[in-house]
């Protein structure tokens, strides 16, 4: 890898890593919400924001997510190019599996990585 792969490596390593703060942050601020909410007496009188509020905490669920990720799902998922999707399966941030040309990667591997909770 020739010097000026490193740097481009260690810039999208850098975005990815901003990525995953940004989206603990977001993720934190609607559980936030969503508590605030709970404890207001508006909450427990109205139907309408419960069913909102439900809305808003199932959209931080993965269930919605296939078991196994290929790298155009990671593309879909965190709004990135192809290229930069295959650069990040190659940097071994999360396990995957190669099977010929396919990469296989598995759900709880990336959700990991994607929280910060990546072992590796």
């Amino acid at each position: 890898m020739n010097d000026n792969e490193k740097l481009k490596l260690e810039y999208l390593k850098e975005r990815l890593a901003d990525l995953q703060k940004y989206m603990n942050r977001e993720i934190e601020m609607i559980m936030e919400e969503v508590k605030r909410l709970e404890e207001t007496s508006e909450y427990h009188e109205s139907k309408e924001v419960t069913e909102v509020n439900k809305k808003v905490v199932e959209s931080t669920s993965w269930d919605h997510i296939p078991d196994v990720l290929s790298p155009m799902d990671i593309r879909k998922i965190l709004k990135i190019g192809q290229s930069q999707a295959y650069n990040l399966v190659h940097s071994k941030e999360f396990h995957h599996i190669k099977i010929g040309n396919k990469y296989l990667i598995p759900k709880q591997s990336f959700i990991d990585w994607l929280e910060g909770n990546n072992k590796g």
